[in-house]
């Protein structure tokens, strides 16, 4: 049984883990986080996942098609690229703060 999980929670998760990391290993973790919501977004089925009913309305938390997963490519090669320009940067709070804003998008 597989769970269908966005790559968008993966990021955010993984960024509030971020600060945990001695400060060596944070801007290779900042690199390799998207590239894991990548191989995730890989593997998803297309389909509507965790459809959950709120107050007479149908919630959707994953749509999985064509387009959400070109889009998804492109803002998670997008977020690798950015945590690899990024590399000098030493404060963990900025690291966070980007993987979390390329997760919610």
């Amino acid at each position: 049984m597989t769970v269908d999980v966005s790559p968008g929670l993966t990021l955010i998760v993984g960024a509030a883990l971020l600060p945990l990391l001695p400060a060596r290993l944070r801007g290779a973790y900042a690199v390799l986080l998207p590239l894991l919501g990548l191989l995730q977004l890989a593997l998803l089925t297309p389909g509507v996942h965790g459809q959950v009913d709120y107050l007479g309305l149908q919630l959707v938390m994953l749509r999985v098609d064509r387009w959400s997963i070109l889009f998804g490519c492109i803002f998670l090669i997008a977020a690798a690229l950015s945590g690899l320009y990024a590399l000098h940067v030493r404060k963990a709070s900025q690291q966070v703060a980007a993987l979390v804003y390329a997760g919610a998008a």
